[in-house]
C-alpha cells in the first residue's frame, strides 16, 4: 500500500475557480476504467504553469478509496464534484440558443408553434443546462425545431 498517494492534476485556469479545498473529487485510473474511487482536493498551487500557451493550477488530490489498487506513475481521469444542487429547473443544453446576443429557449405559443423565450442559463450539468429565470417548472420546450422550420424564420419573426 503506497502511504501518502495522491494524484496530481492540472486545471486550466477558467475552470480553477471551481475548485475548493476538501472538494470531493471522481478518480478513473486507465487501469481500472470501470471503477471510481474518490478522493478530497487537498492543495491548490498558489502559483500557476505554462504548458504549450496554456495557463494551468496544479491540484493535488488526496486519494480516500483504491489506495491499495492505485499506484505511481498511472493515468487518471478526474472529476471535480461541484455542489449538489436541489430543485433546480434544467432543460437539455440542445434546447438552448442564442440570438443577438440574448440566451433563450423555443417555447410553443398560443398556435403550438415555436417562439423564442429569453432566459436566465446557470450551471450546466452533463447535457443539462440550469435554467434560472424566464420559464417555470412544467413549461414545454423545443428540443428540436418542427420538421420543415429554420431557426432564423423563428427568429427573424420574434425579435425585430
Amino acid at each position: 500500500m503506497a502511504k501518502g498517494l495522491e494524484v496530481l492534476a492540472k486545471v486550466p485556469e477558467a475552470d480553477i475557480s471551481q475548485i475548493k479545498p476538501n472538494q470531493i473529487v471522481e478518480i478513473v485510473a486507465d487501469a481500472y476504467p470501470d471503477q471510481v474511487f474518490q478522493g478530497k482536493v487537498k492543495l491548490i498551487a498558489p502559483e500557476a504553469i505554462k504548458e504549450r500557451d496554456v495557463t494551468l493550477f496544479q491540484v493535488r488530490v488526496a486519494i480516500a478509496t483504491g489506495v491499495d489498487k492505485l499506484q505511481s506513475g498511472m493515468n487518471a481521469e478526474l472529476n471535480f464534484l461541484g455542489d449538489e444542487l436541489r430543485d433546480a429547473l434544467v432543460v437539455p443544453t440542445v434546447a438552448i440558443i442564442t440570438n443577438k446576443g440574448k440566451t433563450g429557449v423555443l417555447i410553443p405559443n398560443d398556435r403550438n408553434k415555436p417562439s423564442f423565450q429569453p432566459v436566465t442559463i446557470g450551471s450546466t450539468f452533463g447535457n443539462q443546462i440550469q435554467i434560472l429565470d424566464g420559464i417555470e417548472e412544467g413549461d414545454r420546450v423545443f428540443v428540436e425545431l418542427p420538421e420543415g422550420q429554420k431557426l432564423e424564420d423563428i427568429i427573424k419573426k420574434e425579435i425585430k
